[in-house]
């Protein structure tokens, strides 16, 4: 590409001098063309080192924060999990379906328990939503098999 677009641009400065300076000599507007051709192509490349530069820090940026957002989403999951697992072994909570959304929920059994609730409800599509936008995974069973815990509970 680098090659196509030095012969291009070369083409492209040699035609201008022929037209705009038609009393110089044929060596002379290929020397100024390549002259000219040689130090376009340097502010080329130095413009696309530091274009690979910036997209570079930019993916590291984006995969930290995707880490740091990731590890947070997991943590979650850890605390939620025991939680969960002690509400339901005392009686407090029992897993159900959303029939409209066809998603797990929690249902409170007392109403003490309601706002917890909907806490959890609320911290679980927000993991959902996190692997689907982020990471693109929904909770399928290809994501389950892979390993790849998508929900709260």
């Amino acid at each position: 590409m680098k090659s196509t677009t030095k012969t291009k641009t070369l083409e492209l400065f040699l035609k201008i001098l022929e037209e705009n300076h038609p009393e110089m000599t044929e060596a002379a507007r290929r020397k100024t063309a390549y002259a000219l051709c040689e130090s376009s192509m340097n502010i080329l490349n130095e413009n696309c080192d530091g274009l690979s530069k910036s997209m570079s820090d930019a993916v590291i940026d984006l995969e930290k924060y995707k880490k740091t957002f990731r590890d947070h989403i997991e943590d979650i999951q850890r605390t939620t999990k025991i939680m969960y697992d002690s509400f339901r072994k005392q009686g407090f909570v029992k897993p159900e379906v959303d029939r409209k959304t066809n998603k797990p929920m929690l249902k409170g059994r007392t109403t003490m328990v309601d706002e917890m609730v909907d806490f959890l409800n609320k911290m679980n599509k927000t993991v959902m939503d996190f692997y689907k936008d982020v990471y693109k995974i929904e909770d399928t069973k290809e994501a389950k098999d892979a390993g790849v815990q998508t929900t709260l509970f």
